[in-house]
């Protein structure tokens, strides 16, 4: 009976029906509220920018740069909607840290907290 009548709504208004989760307009749908799988897609997307083989060429000041214009983007759009969780803020900050200090394939001391 249900599917019968999603079916008729869909032919109707000339769309197709999806299942959750999904994503609209770039956002997802259909997670739990404060999901870290709903952070998921920005933190690959901010892995990809911050990238260990652009920190190689870059100088710290550069990285920093980088990182803050990465941060302050990918996320702003995600945090107008959904309240970041601390695992996944955690995770932000591991992240552009090690892409600032850790330029040439060896660790370094995290000078800045």
């Amino acid at each position: 009976m249900e599917h019968g009548r999603i079916t008729e709504w869909t032919k109707s208004l000339c769309c197709s029906a999806g299942t959750l989760p999904s994503t609209y307009l770039g956002l997802p749908l259909g997670y739990k509220r404060n999901s870290p799988l709903l952070w998921r897609p920005v933190l690959e997307k901010f892995r990809t920018r911050l990238a260990p083989w652009k920190a190689r060429y870059l100088t710290l000041g550069g990285r920093v740069l980088l990182a803050k214009s990465v941060l302050s983007n990918l996320s702003v759009y995600y945090l107008s909607l959904f309240k970041m969780p601390v695992k996944v803020s955690t995770e932000f900050n591991r992240l552009v840290s090690n892409f600032i200090w850790n330029s040439l394939d060896r660790r370094k001391i995290h000078w800045v907290n």
